[in-house]
C-alpha cells in the first residue's frame, strides 16, 4: 500500500531535504574556508568565493538527484541556472561578510554562517522556483 502524501506533503519534503543538503554544504564550506584563510593565507572573501564554487556545484547534483528527483531536464542548463541564482546570493553573501568581518569585527567563520542561514531561505525559493520548476 502506497502512502498518501497530504497536499503540500512534497514541498514540505523538499524543503527537509534541501536543509540536510545545505547542511552538509555548509559543513564542506565552513571547513573549507578555514583551510584557505588559515592555512593558505588567501584573503576571507576570495576565500569564501572559491569555497562557493565547491559548495554550489556538490549541492547542485545533491539537490537535483535527492530534493527535487530531476532527471528529465537539460543537466548543462540547469547547473548553470542554479550557479546563475547562487552567484546572486554570494553577492549577498560576501556583502553580509564583508559588512560583519569589515564594520563589527566578527570572526570570519561566524560571519559566513550567518550569511548562510540568512540567505537559505532566498536560495530555497529561486531555485525550487525556477532552477528545478519542472519537478514541482
Amino acid at each position: 500500500m502506497k502512502k498518501k502524501i497530504k497536499k503540500g506533503g512534497r514541498k514540505r519534503d523538499q524543503i527537509w531535504k534541501y536543509f540536510l543538503v545545505g547542511t552538509l554544504g555548509t559543513i564542506v564550506q565552513l571547513s573549507l574556508l578555514y583551510f584557505f584563510v588559515d592555512l593558505f593565507k588567501i584573503q576571507y572573501l576570495i576565500s569564501a568565493t572559491l569555497v562557493f564554487l565547491i559548495a554550489v556545484t556538490m549541492t547542485f547534483f545533491l539537490n537535483r538527484a535527492w530534493t527535487f528527483h530531476v532527471h528529465d531536464q537539460e543537466e548543462k542548463l540547469e547547473y548553470l541556472e542554479y550557479v546563475g541564482i547562487h552567484t546572486g546570493v554570494l553577492i549577498l553573501n560576501l556583502s553580509l561578510m564583508y559588512f560583519l568581518v569589515d564594520y563589527f569585527t566578527m570572526w570570519y567563520v561566524n560571519a559566513q554562517l550567518i550569511a548562510i542561514v540568512f540567505l537559505g531561505g532566498l536560495s530555497f525559493i529561486l531555485q525550487r522556483r525556477y532552477t528545478f520548476r519542472l519537478s514541482n
